[in-house]
């Protein structure tokens, strides 16, 4: 009896550390896992940070501008005509302002759209002591700064800051009046002295609307039919 309860003892106790080495194994495999889990993930995401950062150093080689400091003055591309051109132009005020004041013209987010024949900018117009700056003025300016048409220079959507001081807008620039005549809209064509605006009323429009509304197919330009005679 004695000897049956002592194999009983030891195969327990075998049977216990047995058990006890296999979960130190299994703890250390799942270790292991882990770690070569995490190792990928970072080796991933930094395999991902360097794509973004060439990507996006193409993308600037292919638009021609050099990244620079926000304390540095906005990038000049390289595939402007005028080699001397600069994105900022100083001026002394005008119509009656105080001597000592004067007026900066200075662009950024510059861009060449060959496909509408433009350069297209956001312009910021700093004129302390003046109300704002015309637009007219503004043309002229801008057209001595790039050498360009006064006719083919389109500046619009012009916002004062709040305290005045400040007033920042688009400006586009078109290689020739006729490129203008092409792309712009109507509106801003009839805004710049360019083009006549129509003399009927706008309920004399809406009633010819609502009457087109009534025709099908190309009766909306030919004109309704004549109904025949039987």
């Amino acid at each position: 009896m004695a000897g049956h309860l002592a194999d009983f003892a030891l195969s327990e106790l075998g049977f216990l550390a047995l058990s006890f080495v296999l979960s130190l194994v299994l703890l250390f495999v799942g270790y292991k896992v882990g770690e070569c889990v995490c190792r990928f993930e970072n080796s991933r995401d930094r395999s991902r940070g360097r794509g973004h950062k060439s990507s996006l150093a193409r993308r600037y080689a292919c638009r021609g501008t050099q990244t620079t400091s926000a304390a540095e003055a906005p990038p000049q591309p390289i595939y402007l005509e005028e080699d001397d051109a600069s994105n900022e132009m100083v001026c002394a005020a005008e119509n009656g302002a105080p001597a000592d004041s004067t007026v900066t013209l200075r662009t950024r987010k510059f861009m060449t759209n060959r496909l509408l024949q433009r350069k297209q900018m956001v312009l910021d117009v700093i004129h302390p002591g003046l109300a704002n700056l015309s637009k007219d003025d503004i043309r002229e300016k801008l057209s001595k700064l790039y050498k360009a048409d006064k006719e083919a220079i389109f500046p619009f959507g012009f916002r004062t800051q709040f305290g005045g001081g400040r007033s920042t807008g688009f400006v586009l620039i078109y290689d020739s009046f006729e490129a203008a005549q092409k792309f712009e809209p109507k509106f801003r064509l009839i805004r710049h002295g360019f083009g006549s605006k129509g003399t009927t009323s706008r309920k004399q429009r809406k009633e010819r609307k609502n009457r087109l509304k009534k025709l099908r197919g190309t009766e909306k330009v030919k004109g309704k039919k004549p109904k025949k005679e039987h």
